[in-house]
């Protein structure tokens, strides 16, 4: 799946995972978000002069842990409930807070599953390692 990026509401292009897209704008201030089918990141604004290069990372969810533990729960609720016929109603408490979880990222919480976020070292400057003067040549 890759991630849309859009720029002062304009898609501007596609970036599949750890993938780079380069956009030239004006001068300015300019708001930046990434979605990904009807999920979103905050939008990010910024400033940009002329001849100035910035580079942003988008990532995916960050709280994957509580969709894991929703899913644990629910797999939990139907394993207890139907295939070993137990019925109680503190099963139905433990499946509370995972609905409430799943309905969040489905409603409230989808502006804000992915995230965008000025990144301090470039990719070109990642890719590419000082040669290390202590080693003998």
């Amino acid at each position: 799946m890759a991630y849309s990026i859009y720029m002062d509401g304009t898609k501007v292009g596609s970036l599949a995972n750890e993938g780079f897209l380069t956009v030239k704008v004006a001068p300015g201030r300019h708001t930046l978000y990434a979605r990904i089918d009807w999920l979103k990141s905050p939008g990010l604004t910024f400033d940009i002069s002329e001849n100035e290069t910035i580079t942003y990372a988008v990532s995916g969810f960050r709280n994957v842990n509580l969709l894991v533990i929703a899913l644990f729960l629910v797999v939990l609720y139907n394993t207890l409930r139907f295939l070993f016929n137990v019925e109680s109603t503190f099963l139905l408490l433990l499946l509370v807070p995972a609905l409430v979880v799943v309905l969040y990222f489905l409603t409230l919480g989808r502006e804000k599953y992915l995230s965008i976020a000025a990144e301090r070292t470039p990719p070109a400057a990642r890719a590419v390692a000082p040669p290390n003067k202590d080693l003998p040549t």
